[in-house]
């Protein structure tokens, strides 16, 4: 999903259809999202899930729900100027859309049905909205210094230990790559570790170009500026005498100019040490967690299986069960050659199993894997 769009969770068990559309969650957050002093007022679309009832539903009972809807939108239409438009309902019954207009701006409320799942390719705004699960599914990186960021900088209630669980649902670890290797890095310049001052300017640019938050105080632009002057110690200097504030804040005042860079260096690692501590334990067939103070907030961040796919990580299990692997790599197989050997194309998309496979060729299916399968001997 863009990040233009608003979504809300309706609270619905996974497997209970939902019957009925309007509720007063719905009604408060349609309200909000057109009100014009909410705080969403950039955002497009709200997208409410397990909120447009279950197909089996019947038109009688659907017209009724539609009826109690069209009272709001007349709500919206006098409190807000945007006027509903046209209605479209989504592919292969996935709910619903209504479009919104006021003069040139647009809007659209959808409506999904239950068991719908949203994806995102950022997180960082839910992230400051204080989502605490995570899972990434595409096998590429999904998360990076700017979520981090997003992280310890948002607010907790109370002495609560803010608390975010990363989860990897591909086979591969690359969705929490970047937030590894920066993790990394932090604990290297916060420990007593020896860095060569390369490197720590490297990290140092990086960090001030992307405002950090732990880098962040009054100076932090103008040593953004000296960091970016140049990759030479000599263009590094030069910008630096630019500055006599700096220099008369950072104490290289006291020291010659050829050992500026490497003071000022070691002046941001003590900024970085001053805001943020880290400690990171290693938990078995748990994973990794890094122990967070930043400015006197307690934050957790749960990397599970180390960032690798949960299925394959705790020792005891050594990966997928194999009663329950086998029939799903079968199923593949089988799902390939159906589509090798049909002869009426099949449209691409994700299709519900109940309504594409009979109850009874499930039965078949595990009697066959019965009679003809057998348990590995150890």
């Amino acid at each position: 999903m863009e990040d233009n769009c608003l979504p809300v969770i309706m609270d619905l068990s996974f497997g209970n259809p939902s019957l009925h559309i309007y509720n007063k969650t719905l009604d408060k957050w349609v309200r909000e999202f057109f009100s014009p002093s909410s705080p969403y007022t950039s955002f497009e679309e709200l997208v409410f899930t397990n909120s447009f009832p279950h197909p089996e539903i019947s038109l009688e009972m659907l017209w009724k729900e539609l009826d109690k809807l069209n009272h709001l939108w007349d709500d919206i239409k006098q409190d807000s100027g945007y006027v509903a438009e046209k209605m479209e309902l989504l592919p292969n019954g996935q709910g619903m859309s209504q479009l919104f207009s006021k003069g040139n701006l647009s809007k659209k409320v959808t409506l999904l049905v239950s068991e719908q799942v949203l994806l995102f390719k950022k997180v960082t705004r839910l992230i400051k909205n204080h989502i605490d699960t995570i899972i990434g599914m595409s096998g590429l990186p999904v998360f990076d210094e700017h979520d981090i960021n997003a992280f310890l900088t948002r607010k907790t209630n109370g002495n609560t230990v803010d608390e975010l669980v990363l989860v990897s649902g591909s086979s591969k670890d690359y969705e929490f790559k970047k937030a590894i290797v920066f993790m990394d890095e932090l604990l290297a310049l916060l420990s007593e570790k020896t860095i060569d001052i390369e490197q720590q300017l490297t990290w140092y640019r990086r960090y001030y170009e992307q405002e950090m938050c732990f880098v962040a105080d009054g100076d932090m632009e103008v040593i953004r500026q000296v960091l970016a002057s140049g990759e030479t110690a000599d263009s590094m200097v030069a910008k630096l005498k630019q500055y006599p504030k700096l220099l008369e804040d950072s104490g290289l005042n006291d020291t010659q100019p050829d050992a500026w860079v490497s003071s000022l260096a070691e002046c941001i690692r003590q900024k970085i040490k001053s805001h943020i501590s880290i400690r990171k334990s290693i938990h078995q067939d748990v994973g990794t967690i890094y122990h967070i103070q930043f400015n006197g907030q307690s934050k957790r961040l749960v990397l599970l299986a180390n960032g690798f796919v949960i299925n394959f990580f705790a020792k005891h299990e050594k990966g997928v069960k194999t009663e329950y692997i086998d029939p799903i790599v079968t199923m593949q197989l089988l799902g390939l050659v159906k589509l090798a050997t049909t002869e009426k194309a099949i449209e691409p998309g994700v299709y519900r199993m109940a309504q594409k496979i009979k109850t009874e060729d499930i039965n078949l299916f595990w009697k066959a894997l019965d009679d003809k399968s057998r348990p590995i001997q150890f």
